[in-house]
């Protein structure tokens, strides 16, 4: 007599516990919760338009959630003769609001860390100028830190770092491209693994202990790299689908989302990284680069970028990787 799994299929695996990173359709029964489980397959995302900016600036930092992000610093068009901002706004899922400025004016941060109430401004420059200060946002100003050891701008920051454990890696000081990676305890700044590349203007997300960073530039080869840290060394993983510099990132190590950057033209592609490869997903309405990106994979924020707009996009996916339901 033939077995059920011959004539109906695998067997479902008896666990206890859910797996870590289980698959979109993935069956499995948790034998400690007495449940059959599934994780719920992709729904179709999709960016809609959310509130406006209160003025066009480009190459402005981000962080947080998105109904809860916050947005500072840029290059706006019409901001002499320095050419950067130090204004800070906050979104609230609906509508942006502006706060106490950064105590430092600068641009090109790429991706911040942290959160709308706990966040942090790294790095950056101005014309001519690039900063190694560090600041903290209580919820409501901002105060000076310990700065990082390098002056540097376009660095790949955790966007899920916090501001008593963050990282960041790579970017730009004024003549070559870095591959150094600092970490921050919550009062000061120590130099760890290098990167395997010198890189700039590419997104980061994650953790201290479990970071990603992808993209950058030069595009040749940087600009589709996609790089893991695991607190203590670099390991190479699944290249992006579009190479692409001044990109953004939100999510973790295991989902990531990265949308926008430049490669020949400003660019609208999002993708979706689970751990090891990356997914087209739907594009951006507005291509763009160098913009303030927030969130998770299934809850973005893109916010302003170059060419300077005032344009806020949200993406959302309502089921996906991650997503887990018992019978």
């Amino acid at each position: 007599m033939s077995e059920y799994n011959v004539l109906n299929g695998l067997k479902v695996k008896y666990l206890s516990a859910d797996p870590p990173n289980p698959e979109d359709g993935q069956v499995w029964y948790n034998s400690s919760l007495g449940k059959v489980r599934v994780s719920e397959v992709a729904g179709s995302g999709a960016w809609a338009s959310g509130g406006s900016y209160p003025f066009a600036v480009a190459g402005l930092g981000g962080c947080g959630t998105q109904t809860a992000a916050l947005a500072y610093g840029g290059n706006p068009p019409s901001t002499p003769p320095s050419g950067v901002s130090s204004t800070t706004a906050e979104y609230d899922g609906g509508s942006w609001t502006t706060t106490n400025n950064l105590g430092t004016a600068r641009s090109s941060f790429i991706n911040g860390h942290g959160t709308q109430t706990a966040g942090m401004a790294t790095g950056g420059s101005k014309p001519g100028t690039y900063y190694a200060n560090h600041e903290q946002y209580d919820g409501s100003s901002w105060s000076e830190q310990s700065d990082l050891n390098s002056s540097k701008n376009q660095s790949s920051q955790a966007a899920q770092g916090t501001q008593t454990a963050a990282v960041v890696s790579g970017g730009y000081n004024g003549s070559s491209r870095l591959n150094d990676t600092e970490e921050w305890n919550g009062s000061s700044w120590s130099e760890t693994a290098d990167v395997p590349i010198n890189n700039s203007a590419w997104a980061g997300g994650g953790t201290q202990t479990a970071a990603l960073a992808f993209g950058g530039t030069p595009l040749t080869d940087n600009g589709a790299v996609t790089l893991e840290y695991n607190g203590t060394s670099w390991t190479s993983s699944g290249s992006l689908n579009q190479p692409r510099q001044g990109v953004g990132g939100a999510g973790s190590q295991t989902a990531a989302l990265a949308f926008g950057g430049e490669n020949a033209g400003y660019r609208n592609n999002t993708e979706a990284y689970n751990g090891s490869t990356w997914s087209n997903q739907p594009t951006l309405a507005n291509s763009r680069q160098n913009f303030a990106p927030a969130g998770t994979q299934t809850a973005a924020l893109a916010t302003a970028g170059e060419p300077a707009s005032t344009n806020t996009e949200e993406f959302t996916q309502p089921l996906g990787t991650g997503s887990i339901v018992s019978s």
